[in-house]
């Protein structure tokens, strides 16, 4: 038998390092198998980390100067590894997403390969959207239970609910620089969250108000359908109600023209997609829109918010940059559409593979239209900009990517019978459609804006799998609360 002293060293000897060495030391080395632990147990983890990272990745740089949306990305891959060598389950991946998402990605690398400019900048632009290719791919994978989903829902709708609320306190108290007054005579200022700029978070809203929206359909028709759960399902709706309109209410104060239109179409789509009853509400909502506009039009609104409405139709029908004199009224929509014909200038003139990925701005002094010379990075329009950096290979494959999510989640919408299956599905179809409708005057593909996006379209993935399995006579699993 092993004496006293045999059986106590190593407690004693790890009491003696606390006292000695610093905290920080010892942080660094109790997590490393803490993290271990933690990947194994609840995998799910993974995907909900790097989720939650995006609103977070400009406002906290690690050492080396990474943001913490990096960082996730690499303990992503780290993580995997550790997840698939301890042996736990995965559900894998959709051959036909497979290959949509290996044409879009090979396509950007050979754009990327053969771009005249700047290579380096394709290259990044490549990784980007690696990342974002990581985050659906871990999501279609690693969700594999209820609290999977759970889990990585909570992330996003937390953290873009938060983000939500930051932007309404910009805009409450006019925390913005000057250029994003909404009126000279008012104190309140665009919302643009963490960021940065107000068209970009508007991206961001509209990739969660809509998964808030589809959560909080699903589960009002719980509590109608269902009495046994009806208190749960009356929670999970209220919770999702209220994120969804905190994050619309942000979505109104962040004076996007391109994500309100986005906004519609999302509401659109999910009200299409929900039923029969949701097509008579399509119908509402257009005499509801109709009458803002006439109220608008009539002065019946504030000056700012009717200058704003009425300024949509500036944007959809734009004049011609090289004839109109430049006002303060007019500088965003000129500056816009010069923009817009720089990038269907390098389309036509690289009209195969483009002029290379994230070489929009090296490209655009060749395109320009003066006097807008100086480059925004991007042709205020995704499509173009996708055109002009990867050609029509490179916009055909996009399109296949995300045409092809789309009619595999639309075939498959009226056969879940989970819960939460039909409400991430649901959420996931109005996410699209919003971001298909707000990417024609904007860019959504910038700031890792697209983890968010990839992620849910891999929850969506997961989802339509796990109730397949379940209504196939398996075991039920994850994808459903009730």
């Amino acid at each position: 038998m092993a004496s006293w002293h045999e059986r106590w060293w190593p407690a004693l000897l790890a009491a003696g390092a606390a006292l000695v060495l610093p905290w920080w030391w010892l942080a660094g080395v109790l997590a490393g198998p803490v993290a271990a632990w933690l990947m194994v147990s609840v995998p799910a983890v993974l995907p909900a980390a790097l989720v939650a990272s995006v609103p977070l990745q400009d406002m906290v740089l690690l050492p080396g100067g990474l943001s913490v949306t990096q960082a996730c990305a690499v303990a992503g891959v780290l993580g995997w590894v550790v997840v698939r060598g301890a042996g736990a389950p995965g559900g894998g991946w959709p051959p036909v997403a497979v290959l949509a998402w290996a044409g879009w990605i090979g396509a950007l690398v050979l754009a990327s390969a053969a771009a005249p400019l700047d290579r380096s900048a394709a290259l990044r632009e490549v990784a980007r959207w690696g990342v974002a290719l990581l985050a659906w791919a871990l999501c279609a994978d690693l969700v594999t239970r209820r609290r999977d989903a759970a889990l990585v829902l909570a992330a996003l709708l937390l953290s873009a609910t938060a983000a939500a609320a930051y932007g309404l306190w910009q805009f409450a108290v006019g925390d913005g620089p000057p250029t994003f007054r909404i009126a000279a005579d008012l104190p309140f200022v665009r919302a643009a969250g963490t960021m940065g700029q107000p068209n970009s978070f508007a991206v961001s809203l509209n990739q969660a108000w809509p998964v808030a929206a589809g959560l909080g359909v699903v589960a009002l028709g719980a509590v109608r359908r269902d009495a046994r759960w009806r208190w749960p399902a009356l929670l999970v709706a209220a919770a999702a109600w209220a994120a969804c309109g905190v994050l619309l209410a942000a979505l109104g104060a962040s004076f996007s023209r391109g994500g309100w239109l986005g906004a519609l179409a999302g509401a659109a789509a999910l009200a299409l997609a929900s039923g029969p009853r949701g097509r008579r509400l399509v119908i509402a909502g257009a005499a509801a829109v109709a009458v803002l506009v006439a109220l608008a039009a009539l002065g019946a609104l504030p000056a700012a918010v009717a200058a704003r409405i009425l300024s949509i139709g500036a944007v959809l029908h734009p004049p011609d940059p090289a004839g109109v004199a430049v006002t303060p009224e007019n500088f965003a929509v000129l500056e816009r559409v010069a923009h817009l014909r720089a990038g269907w200038s390098m389309a036509g003139a690289h009209p195969w593979l483009g002029v290379g990925p994230g070489n929009f701005s090296a490209a655009y002094p060749y395109h320009a239209i003066a006097p807008w010379l100086i480059a925004r990075g991007h042709a205020h329009n995704a499509y173009v900009t996708i055109a002009a950096e990867a050609g029509l290979i490179g916009l055909g494959a996009y399109l296949g990517l995300i045409g092809s999510t789309l009619w595999r989640l639309v075939r498959r919408l009226p056969r879940l019978r989970g819960a939460l299956a039909r409400g991430i599905t649901l959420g996931c179809c109005g996410m699209i459609a919003s971001v298909a409708v707000h990417q024609l005057f904007e860019h959504a593909h910038v700031l890792n804006l697209t983890v968010v996006y990839a992620a849910v379209l891999g929850l969506a993935e997961a989802a339509v799998r796990h109730d397949r399995g379940a209504n196939g006579g398996e075991e039920r699993q994850a994808c459903e609360f009730w």
